[in-house]
């Protein structure tokens, strides 16, 4: 479903950030598909705070912070929350890109452990790809939830990109594939 992240950059370090999404929550037993949940997920309002850049090196090192509104619909809707990560991102020559995070989100009652891991590849000035197994560990109930995504970007011009990716669980059942868009705004000078 519709996915949308608004992301303004208010300074060279700092990007305040808007995430809002659609989603359906589908049991599928023999053939037959129930929809448990369906319709807007909550609000997350954040920023991200640039702490390090090495530009010699072409490192980063950032802290991502979102609060989690709850505004969802019905079945969708959560408590107050965060999301808090460390990411990490690296050139690693003149094709390749590697970037990590690791963090701790308090969601649903719990306190959340996240990791992921995505390797890019340029393939030439227009066409990208990359894989990224990710996942979650939750510190209360001791459940880890493995997954694997990987996609293609197109950037077709300056300010368009478009991307193809898809996503299953590792060691639950879990799926999407997703055809999106990003368009930069430059700022005026």
């Amino acid at each position: 479903m519709p996915n949308s992240l608004f992301r303004l950059g208010v300074s060279k370090r700092v990007e305040l950030r808007i995430e809002h999404q659609v989603s359906r929550i589908d049991q599928r037993a023999w053939g037959d598909i129930d929809v448990l949940a369906q319709g807007v997920r909550d609000v997350e309002l954040g920023a991200k705070l640039t702490l390090f850049q090495r530009e010699g090196k072409k490192m980063q090192l950032a802290y991502l912070g979102q609060v989690v509104a709850p505004s969802g619909d019905e079945g969708l809707r959560g408590d107050w929350g965060m999301t808090n990560s460390l990411c990490v991102s690296h050139d690693v020559g003149a094709e390749w890109s590697l970037g990590y995070n690791l963090g701790v989100d308090f969601l649903r009652g719990s306190s959340i452990g996240t990791y992921a891991m995505a390797v890019g590849r340029r393939i030439d000035d227009r066409l990208g790809l990359y894989v990224e197994p990710y996942g979650e560990f939750d510190l209360v109930r001791e459940n880890h939830w493995a997954s694997l995504d990987a996609g293609l970007t197109f950037q077709t011009s300056v300010a368009w990109q478009w991307d193809l990716s898809f996503g299953t669980g590792l060691n639950h059942s879990m799926n999407y594939t997703a055809v999106g868009f990003s368009w930069r705004v430059p700022p005026k000078r």
